[in-house]
């Protein structure tokens, strides 16, 4: 399994619906990049030290 800064990945799985998948791919292409790097970047916004914070 490929590792990253902070040990090894770990996948992330959400079920939602084929219409919220849909407008989800929609968005993330409209704006250029990946579903994964779309979400990242609203986290990003919303919490944007979230990668830093130290672990409890």
């Amino acid at each position: 399994m490929p590792r990253n800064e902070q040990g090894y990945e770990k996948t992330l799985t959400l079920k939602v619906s084929a219409e919220e998948h849909r407008t989800i791919k929609l968005l993330a292409t409209g704006a250029g990049v990946t579903i994964k790097e779309f979400l990242f970047r609203l986290i990003d916004e919303k919490f944007p030290d979230w990668r830093h914070r130290e672990k409890h």
